[in-house]
């Protein structure tokens, strides 16, 4: 049996049963870190009305998690992460990114890095721009941008990471979104 490291900074850090990981560590990428830097136009939005997803963005670091796949799972995260079209599929060390795991270096580990060429690149926007889309979002195929963050927001939580970008757009979002709630 043939595996590889895949890095997990979004929702693949708490939806990965399908893929039936044989091994979960915590683990940092350092050279790039969590960016709410695409839309989301099917699975947490729509086209009229998109949510947003996480990617990531050059510089710093990124706590998260490793997941050890099989092989022949591998295909159903790329196409999850729709490679290579939404994400570039870039193996570590390398590309100035780096995966570590208890200080060692975690050699051909799989980052999913958005590609600034897909229609629904949206950069690097405020805060505010972003918690707005998060509270005028509608409903995609996966449900609410809200419960999108908050999901992740919780699974980073419960390993003991407090990402400030998350938590800006979470805490921005929620109140924007306290009358409808």
């Amino acid at each position: 049996m043939t595996a590889q490291w895949v890095f997990a900074y979004g929702s693949l850090m708490w939806d990965n049963e399908e893929y039936l990981p044989l091994e979960i560590k915590k683990a940092m990428l350092t050279g790039a870190h969590r960016q709410f830097n695409r839309q989301s136009t099917s699975s947490h939005g729509t086209k009229e009305k998109p949510g947003v997803s996480l990617g990531l963005s050059r510089g710093g670091v990124c706590d998260g998690l490793v997941l050890l796949i099989e092989e022949e799972r591998m295909r159903l995260i790329d196409e999850r992460e729709g490679v290579p079209r939404a994400y570039q599929k870039l193996v570590t060390p390398g590309d100035g990114l780096e995966v570590t795991v208890d200080g060692s270096i975690l050699p051909d580990c799989i980052v999913y890095y958005p590609n600034p060429e897909s229609v629904n690149y949206i950069g690097d926007l405020p805060g505010e721009e972003l918690a707005r889309r998060v509270a005028n979002a509608d409903r995609g195929g996966q449900g609410r941008a809200i419960d999108y963050i908050t999901r992740t927001r919780d699974a980073c939580l419960h390993i003991g990471i407090t990402d400030p970008h998350v938590e800006q757009v979470y805490a921005a979002a929620m109140r924007l979104m306290q009358p409808a709630l």
